[in-house]
């Protein structure tokens, strides 16, 4: 049980948490790193409307697809984030919280476990 929350989650749901927050922070790591598409697509060169009645001209890179292995990854990861969420959410835990305190105890779950600050993350990514 934590210490520092007003909330006494039980330990198995402070591990299941910190698992999400793990193997999201693998999954995020991995789309990084992968294509913009999962399927090959060729390249195109665009001409946009820009400012003052201009165009511009955008080039989009060939995208060679996902080999297997970073499909199986991505699948695999996506799978577990779905699991471990639905293990939380659907915790006999928050049958014991007040309905208005449900969404309190939800934010300050994911921030007990949260191994980073929140300003420490990081936007963008292909996902």
């Amino acid at each position: 049980m934590a210490d520092d929350t007003p909330f006494p989650f039980p330990d198995d749901l402070l591990h299941l948490q910190r698992r999400l927050h793990r193997v999201r922070g693998e999954y995020t790591g991995l789309c990084r790193t992968l294509p913009r598409s999962a399927e090959p697509l060729p390249g195109r060169t665009l001409a946009e409307p820009a400012p003052g009645g201009t165009t511009r001209t955008v080039t989009i890179a060939a995208s060679p697809g996902y080999t297997p292995e970073q499909a199986e990854t991505e699948r695999r990861l996506r799978e577990q984030l779905l699991e471990l969420s639905e293990q939380i959410v659907t915790h006999d835990f928050w049958t014991t919280c007040a309905p208005e305190d449900r969404y309190r105890a939800r934010s300050a779950l994911k921030h007990v476990a949260d191994p980073s600050p929140p300003a420490a993350t990081e936007g963008g990514g292909n996902r």
